[in-house]
């Protein structure tokens, strides 16, 4: 596709379609739903998000910083990340069951008030993260480290964690942990 620049993009159907390596400058896509579709290798920083659905998406090695997921429409919302960079995003108040974040980078990412039962959050770098209010009930976090969740602002019933993050429920009670 190459480089598009100051481009509209409406409603178009990209089902039967495969969008190859492209640079989209100052473009606007208006009316866009994603459903069951894979984002690979895609630099989406700072796109705007409104009103856009995401069903049965994937991302993969995809660079997605400071995007607001929260201004997405909720409606059927699933989406799984692969290897990708989420840095300061925010998921705030997201209804996330049974999403997938994988070998992520969600430093200072915005979980408040979210609700994240069955979510996976494996081997994820979660520092600075921010959990609170959030629904965390059997959250698979084996392997994710430098999180720091308050159980007593959380609910975390039935999480699963290692044994070498343990310190991330603990941290506001000073415990040396050996």
């Amino acid at each position: 596709m190459g480089f598009v620049e100051n481009q509209k993009f409406k409603a178009q159907n990209f089902a039967k379609t495969t969008i190859e390596s492209g640079n989209f400058e100052q473009c606007e896509f208006i009316d866009f739903n994603f459903e069951k579709c894979v984002f690979t290798n895609c630099n989406l920083s700072n796109i705007m998000v409104g009103n856009k659905g995401f069903k049965t998406v994937t991302f993969r090695k995809c660079k997605i910083l400071g995007v607001r997921f929260e201004d997405c429409n909720s409606f059927l919302l699933e989406m799984r990340f692969e290897h990708c960079q989420l840095n300061l995003c925010s998921f705030h108040q997201l209804n996330l069951k049974q999403s997938s974040f994988r070998h992520c980078s969600l430093v200072e990412a915005d979980f408040t008030g979210s609700n994240l039962s069955n979510a996976l959050l494996t081997s994820c770098n979660l520092d600075g993260a921010i959990f609170e209010n959030t629904t965390l009930n059997k959250v698979d976090l084996r392997g994710s480290h430098n999180f720091q969740i308050e159980p007593e602002l959380n609910s975390i019933r039935g999480f699963k964690i290692s044994v070498e993050a343990l310190s991330g429920l603990l941290m506001k009670h000073k415990l040396q942990i050996d």
